[in-house]
């Protein structure tokens, strides 16, 4: 049986690449190029020291993101990681277009799609009318004005390819969990979804899912606002200490909300330890002076009440941060309007082969400290991978 789309299952070889393939690929991978310090002068500088260092560390981030591996870097610096983890959509894709079958159906879904979203774009928004008006010169305001004109036509396009775009994804979205399904058999995870037929279809369930976990978001986003305010407190910099701080908060729940898409995010819900703002928070409020009275205190149990439905994938993104930076760096990358039709179904691929191999890691590092403690052979990480669960919608 062949992968079309409307194949129950795929007729590829879906077993899980053996180690022997994974040393395959190290192999394969380009060499990195290590900087000697030899290189700046026999009294280096230490600023030419550094500078030779993160050269270096530059240079094998972007071969890393070039090779587009599966398997997670041997190199355990934090750049390396950040950079598979950016290259890890990469790895799926290729994955996928390297089977005729899978990549058929990935490249006839996503263009088709795409195609619509443009259409209905240029149709709803009148973007043709008003840009064959500025060609032709009937905007007779001067050039500031034309140039204001072709500005406000170009941010209204977006907003309508947008809004189009999240209506075709809400109407077809089951294809796309086919393509994640086609892309975990052929990379080795595990699929979040049972075999099952696409249809194009309203489902209202996945609809308001959609809207909670915004809502939901915003909420957590929004919780933390009232303690950063204190940075407005610093001297002279708390306006520009709020305002970069703001920003990472955000960059955080994106990263989270990220993870949060792959089903192995939720495997302690309801049992993840709080994320570390939290546990900061009750600190602060437990032993410095000037917090430890019923105002702060009350607004740690309301932060906690905002956030603690976000515990499990905070604490997955916790613990593989780098690797899960550099998921999210693709996924806002990929989040332009029809190239968001490429990526959506890749991340949740991605954040599991991130999140399962972190787990799998920490499995055996914990055999390997049982083994050494009583002398009993170690576990392999096949006997140690828990099972998968179904994955919330996406």
């Amino acid at each position: 049986m062949t992968v079309t789309g409307r194949a129950s299952s795929p007729a590829f070889d879906a077993s899980p690449p053996t180690g022997a393939q994974h040393k395959g690929e190290d192999a394969r991978a380009p060499r990195a190029v290590h900087a000697e310090v030899a290189d700046v002068g026999p009294a280096p500088e230490r600023g030419a020291r550094l500078f030779a260092t993160a050269s270096t560390h530059a240079r094998e981030a972007m071969e890393t993101v070039y090779a587009a591996r599966l398997a997670p870097p041997t190199s355990p610096s934090p750049l390396n990681r950040l950079a598979y983890g950016a290259g890890l959509p990469l790895a799926v894709v290729g994955a996928l277009l390297a089977h005729p079958d899978a990549g058929r159906r990935y490249r006839r879904v996503c263009f088709t799609q795409a195609a619509v979203v443009l259409a209905l774009g240029l149709l709803f928004g009148g973007v043709l009318e008003r840009a064959i008006n500025l060609l032709w010169g009937m905007d007779s305001r001067g050039p500031w004005g034309q140039g204001a004109s072709w500005i406000t036509l170009v941010s209204a396009f977006y907003a309508t390819l947008s809004t189009v775009e999240w209506c075709v994804i809400a109407l077809s979205r089951q294809y796309h969990d086919a393509i994640g399904r086609d892309a975990a058999l052929l990379t080795g995870a595990e699929p979040e979804d049972p075999a099952f037929t696409p249809q194009v279809k309203v489902d209202l369930h996945w609809v308001m899912k959609r809207v909670r976990r915004y809502v939901r978001g915003w909420i957590a986003f929004t919780a933390g606002l009232p303690g950063l305010a204190l940075l407005w407190l610093v001297p002279g910099a708390g306006a520009e200490l709020y305002a970069v701080a703001s920003t990472l908060w955000g960059a955080y729940w994106l990263i989270v909300l990220v993870a949060a898409k792959s089903a192995h995010a939720w495997k302690e819900e309801g049992s993840a330890p709080s994320p570390w703002f939290r546990r900061g928070w009750d600190e602060l409020t437990t032993t410095a002076p000037g917090f430890r009275w019923w105002l702060p205190r009350s607004y740690g149990q309301l932060l906690r009440r905002a956030t603690s439905q976000l515990d499990s994938p905070a604490a997955a993104f916790e613990r593989a941060p780098w690797e899960m930076m550099g998921v999210a760096f693709a996924r806002v990358l990929g989040g332009l309007p029809l190239f968001y039709l490429l990526v959506r179904p890749i991340i949740p691929v991605a954040a599991q082969h991130v999140l399962r191999g972190q787990r799998e890691r920490e499995l055996e590092r914990q055999s390997k400290l049982l083994r050494d403690a009583d002398g009993a052979p170690a576990a392999t990480s096949t006997d140690l991978t828990v099972s998968s669960v179904r994955r919330r919608s996406s």
